[in-house]
């Protein structure tokens, strides 16, 4: 009989990404690098692709763009003109990124205006309520890289996949679920999933979830009371069923 544990490293296997992003990247550079006008500073992977948390079916390839400070326009003004840039690609205008489809791949463009100095803090433009904040991308990658604990995101992921939860950002389940397992050694994955869920039921509600490139980013705030409670709610219920093929599949 197979084990709980067995049961879910299936599930890890199944939803592996075994697609190269590098064709993508190769492919939208010498776009990029026209668009930027000679102010682009480094464009590399970010997201859960840079982070090794992509699962299959869901994560887009995700492309940070840094502009040099000395570029003139605004990260906003940087913004919108790279989707008015990208409109042969069916743009999407999202929070802090431009969708596109690319080979029938979703890929994220995230335009950066990196701070003056020797730094790898960018200012970034977040059109859901048309602010600026600042962060550093390559230490939140590293973050989650080096925090063992990606198996047991990419289980969390899927279980938000698996009941719909699209108001449950990412970014969010990363560091809740680093906050979950603080502290915690040698777990195996069914000890590990289970500390999630009850983390999601009795504390995603108060959690103050920080951003480590900015202390003053709260990402918790990104998400309503009413969107915690949904998400603690199937949680709840999760964790009362004893069929796994109903909490994760």
């Amino acid at each position: 009989m197979m084990t709980v544990d067995q049961y879910l490293k299936n599930i890890l296997l199944k939803k592996a990404i075994n697609f190269d992003y590098n064709t993508i990247i190769e492919q939208l550079k010498p776009y990029i690098i026209q668009w930027s006008n000679g102010y682009i500073k480094d464009i590399f992977y970010a997201g859960s692709s840079a982070k090794k948390t992509a699962i299959k079916g869901r994560s887009d390839c995700d492309i940070f763009i840094s502009i040099k400070h000395s570029c003139p326009y605004s990260i906003k003004e940087i913004f919108y003109n790279l989707i008015n840039f990208f409109e042969r690609y069916s743009v999407r205008k999202q929070n802090v990124s431009v969708g596109l489809k690319v080979n029938g791949n979703d890929v994220d463009l995230v335009p950066g205006k990196l701070q003056p100095g020797n730094t790898n803090y960018h200012w970034l433009y977040k059109s859901k309520n048309d602010t600026c904040i600042q962060t550093n991308v390559k230490m939140q990658i590293k973050n989650i890289c080096n925090s063992g604990r990606t198996e047991f995101i990419k289980l969390a992921k899927i279980w938000r996949d698996c009941h719909g939860l699209d108001i449950f950002p990412s970014v969010n389940v990363e560091l809740t679920v680093l906050e979950a397992l603080k502290y915690q050694q040698n777990l195996s994955y069914y000890d590990g999933f289970i500390k999630i869920l009850f983390y999601f039921r009795d504390h995603l509600k108060n959690a103050r979830l920080i951003d480590i490139g900015n202390s003053n980013n709260i990402i918790s705030d990104d998400m309503t009371a009413w969107e915690k409670l949904r998400v603690a709610e199937c949680a709840r219920k999760c964790l009362l069923s004893e069929d796994w093929n109903n909490i994760i599949w």
